[in-house]
Order: C-alpha cells, then sequence, then structure tokens
C-alpha cells in the first residue's frame, strides 16, 4: 500500500539556470526543455531492499489443499501509491531523451528493523534476499530509473509493530489495523514497511520486496500517473522477483491462479474499467483484486510495446505533457482503446474451452509403482507404470493418456466429478513412509479453469487420516518438471511468463 509521495528535488531551476549558464547555449536550452535538463542531470549524477483454504473430499484417493484467488488469501502483495503533478513545456517527441545508465542502487538502500522483536538474521535475511535475487537491479532495469537519496525498508515482525510503523507514516488507526491483515508491504515516498508474518516464504518475500521497491522508485522519479500503471508494474515485477525464487512448476501455477480471479470477473459481469484513481483502489469495493487486472494490462503493453515504451511514457509526463497525450504518443493508442481492446482480449480468454495437458515427470529409480491421473470433469483413474528417468505424458480431456504404452487398468473414483481439478496420485508397489508413518495416500493438485492448468500443491495423507500439504512440486523424488497446456490461449498464456528485461541478470 502507498500514499503521496514524499520527494524532494535537491536541483531547484535556480540552481540548474546558474549551472548550465557557464555552458554555450545552456540557456537557451533549459529555457527551451527544462524536464530534459532536469532529467539529463540526474541521469549524469554519479552513484556511490497461502493461507489456503482447504479442500478435503470426503473419500477417494485424493485430499487436496487448493488456495483461494481472493483479494486477501495468496495474494498479499498489495500496494498503492501516488505521486505529485508536475507542469513544464509540452514536448512533441523524446528526441532528446537521455540514455539511461543505472547507477549503483544497491548502495543506497537501508534496512531496518522495527520493534525490538526484529533480529540480527531477520535483516540479514532481507538483505540476502535482495542480493541473491539482483532485486534492486531488477527494479531500476525494467523501469530506466535510478534513485538519489536513500530508500528505507522498514521490517516488522508481527502485526502491532506492522501497524505502529503505519501510524508512525500518518495512516489511519482504522486503515493501520486492515492493512496488518491483508497487505504483504506498505510503500510511502522513500520509506518501506515489510510485515515479516506476511511474507514468510522466500518467494513471498522477494515479491513484496521488489513489489514496494518498484514504487519507491516510481516515487523518486515520476508525479501522478495512473494507478493501474503503477500497480501493474509493481505486481509484474515483484512477480518477476517470485519466479526467480520459486520452481517454474511453482510461480506458472500461481500466475494462472491469480489470472483466473479476473477472467471470473470477466465471465461474471463485475469487472470494471482499469481504474486511474488510487482511492478508488483504497476503497476496496471491488468483487475481485484490482491490482491482477492491472498486472495483466501492464503485461500486455510490455509484451507489445515493450519496458522503453514506459520509460518514454514517464519522459513525456516529465516534460509536462498530459496524462492523455503522453499515453497515446508512447504507446501508439489512447489509453481508453487500450482498456477496451484489453477487455475484449479477457472476454475471449474467459471462453476458452476445455483443453489437453501434458506433464514432464522426473522418476528416481528409488520410485517403484504407478502413477495415476483424475482428469477435471471425469470419475475414472487412468495411470501409467512408472520408470525412472524423465518421462512426458499426455491427458486428454476424457482423461485417455498417451503414449499408450505401460498404461494400468482403469479404477473408478467414488467421489462425484471434479470440473476443476486434475489430481495426480502416487501409487507405490510397496507403502512409502513419511517421518516414520505409513502413507495412506499421496500426490498432487492442479487447478483447471479457461483452458489454464495450474499447480496447486502436493499432499501426503499418512494412515492416521491426517493431510499434510506442501507447496514444491515433488514427493518423494517423484518431480512435476513442467506443465503445459497444448491448445492454449496464446495472448493469456503469453502474459504469464516474466518479460525480459534489457540489461538484467538474476544473479
Amino acid at each position: 500500500m502507498g500514499k503521496q509521495t514524499d520527494r524532494i528535488f535537491h536541483l531547484t531551476v535556480a540552481a540548474l539556470a546558474i549551472t548550465l549558464s557557464a555552458v554555450s547555449l545552456g540557456t537557451m536550452v533549459y529555457q527551451r526543455n527544462p524536464g530534459w535538463v532536469h532529467q539529463w542531470v540526474k541521469q549524469s549524477v554519479p552513484s556511490n531492499l497461502v493461507q489456503p483454504s482447504q479442500k478435503t473430499p470426503s473419500s477417494g484417493p485424493a485430499a487436496v489443499q487448493k488456495p483461494g484467488v481472493s483479494k486477501t488469501a495468496p495474494d498479499k502483495r498489495t500496494s498503492t501509491v501516488t505521486g505529485q503533478t508536475k507542469t513544464g513545456t509540452s514536448a512533441s517527441d523524446v528526441a532528446y531523451k537521455p540514455q539511461y545508465h543505472t547507477s549503483n542502487n544497491a548502495m543506497l538502500i537501508q534496512v531496518k528493523g522495527v520493534g525490538q522483536d526484529v533480529t540480527t538474521a531477520d535483516l540479514q535475511n532481507v538483505q540476502n534476499t535482495l542480493k541473491k535475487y539482483n532485486i534492486v537491479n531488477l527494479v531500476s532495469q525494467s523501469l530506466q530509473m535510478n534513485v538519489y537519496q536513500a530508500v528505507y525498508i522498514l521490517v516488522a515482525k508481527t502485526p502491532a509493530d506492522y501497524q505502529q510503523a503505519l501510524s508512525r507514516l500518518g495512516v489511519s488507526t482504522h486503515d493501520a489495523k486492515q492493512f496488518t491483515l491483508d497487505t504483504g508491504g506498505f510503500t510511502q515516498g522513500d520509506t518501506i514497511i515489510i510485515p515479516l508474518y506476511q511474507n514468510t516464504t522466500t518467494p513471498d518475500l522477494a515479491n513484496s520486496l521488489c513489489h514496494e521497491l518498484t514504487h519507491a522508485f516510481l516515487n523518486a522519479n515520476v508525479g501522478n500517473f495512473p494507478s493501474w500503471m503503477n500497480e501493474g508494474l509493481a505486481v509484474t515485477n515483484g512477480m518477476h522477483a517470485q519466479a526467480l525464487a520459486e520452481s517454474n512448476v511453482e510461480y506458472a501455477g500461481y500466475a494462472r491462479q491469480m489470472a483466473e480471479s479476473i477472467l471470473d470477473a470477466e465471465k461474471n459481469g463485475t469487472l470494471q474499467p482499469l481504474v486511474a484513481n488510487e482511492a478508488k483502489v483504497l476503497a476496496g469495493t471491488a468483487s475481485y483484486d484490482l491490482e491482477l487486472q492491472d498486472w495483466l494490462a501492464v503485461r500486455d503493453l510490455i509484451a507489445t510495446k515493450g519496458y522503453n515504451a514506459f520509460s518514454d511514457y514517464f519522459y513525456r509526463l516529465n516534460l509536462g505533457e498530459s496524462q492523455s497525450t503522453a499515453f497515446v504518443r508512447s504507446f501508439g493508442v489512447s489509453e481508453q482503446a487500450f482498456n477496451t481492446a484489453f477487455t475484449n482480449q479477457l472476454r475471449v480468454a474467459a471462453s476458452s474451452p476445455n483443453d489437453a495437458v501434458s506433464i514432464e515427470f522426473s522418476i528416481p529409480s528409488s520410485y517403484q509403482g504407478d502413477i495415476r491421473f483424475l482428469q477435471h470433469g471425469t470419475t475414472t483413474w487412468t495411470g501409467f507404470q512408472a520408470n525412472a528417468g524423465i518421462t512426458t505424458i499426455n491427458i486428454a480431456n476424457d482423461g485417455s493418456l498417451s503414449p499408450a504404452t505401460q498404461l494400468t487398468a482403469p479404477i473408478q473414483d467414488s467421489n462425484p466429478a471434479d470440473p476443476a481439478t486434475l489430481y495426480i496420485n502416487l501409487d507405490p508397489v510397496n507403502p512409502l513412509t513419511y517421518n516414520g508413518q505409513q502413507v495412506r495416500n499421496s500426490g498432487f493438485a492442479i487447478d483447471y479453469h479457461y483452458g489454464l492448468y495450474g499447480y496447486v500443491n502436493s499432499w501426503i495423507t499418512l494412515q492416521n487420516g491426517k493431510s499434510l500439504y506442501f507447496h514444491g512440486p515433488s514427493l518423494f523424488g517423484v518431480t512435476l518438471m513442467n506443465i503445459q497446456e497444448q491448445n492454449p490461449n496464446q495472448w493469456l498464456v503469453g502474459l504469464m511468463s516474466p518479460p525480459a528485461i534489457s540489461g538484467f541478470t538474476s544473479s
């Protein structure tokens, strides 16, 4: 979450004019394009941070936990920030836009604790996450921006500490209490607050840090611009960092479930136009998470126009162009026309038909037995005899398998058909054990909606009936290496993967 930016420009107009007066024709250039000069000076200055809802079938060979796709469940990386309004001379093009050169921005990121319960190890974990996944560079390279004063990441370990830190930033008592329940981070100006209790896994922490740093960089460089672009860029960068910190199967499953919630809104008629006003976002009246809609919209623009179009857009805003003019000149279409086309694409994606899927397994020699499948909408388990190595199985809509070799006899399930889940069950020759206890059944759950197959989790049910759930797509050495729809909606699936960022490497 975030509020009004608190940027301070160290170089005033007067100081710029005095400095440039010593340069031949410098004053004339400054008078004609003050915004360009300001950006040039900045670029030239040397530089010295699932609460799943459980689903357990009453009978049958599988029991799974299925995460919710709600505003407060898996997507706890919410944050909104507004900027300041700038005025200046309008420009017709970006011919004089200075070339971006990255600075050592990481030196300006300061990590501090909030409350006495934050340990040195907690702070080191945040710093290590920033460094390991090169998060500061990811943000600066994607936005083509640097920061020139310290950005503070305040780490809170408890809701009480988080609420107190929010209050110190001027957040109302009511809002601060609410934010402790459903936000993974908060940004105001150059200050970020990260609640560790909302970011218990490394992928979650990487996502929240990158999300909030995106807001901080935008605060330092841009005035007011539409909330949907602000949030969309933050979610895009946050999910990029998350993808670096977890397996491709886990990330792809998470991304698909996030996208599905927006297709749900389109399908049931509750989808709103892209929101430009942060107040509407903070009101929380939408039936879905608006930030996820923002994410898909921004990903669409990145896919078609590239990151450089955003850099051009922000440059134009800093020269004083209106948001509408800058959008048309940078992206080649009006914001309204883009929103209409984007919504139409969502409508098409929400009508995607049932689809088949290919799943790649890595099977160790230690696993002896079969692997069985219960395709969504069916009540018959089909399977194959597992052999050590890499194996790809194609599962059709009716549950039939290919290649049709070493198939097992079909088994009827005692439950009604599940229209939205593909189950994968391990069926070993000899009983498996987990932590010394015998396993009754185990396997993987894959969510299915709108032609998208998204990994949810893995599970183990012990003989005493207790079920355990895990994020990772690996059980007893059997690992899901890849899940790929065979005939997906290419536009939507193309938005699921993190975009390439020029000049960025993850390590």
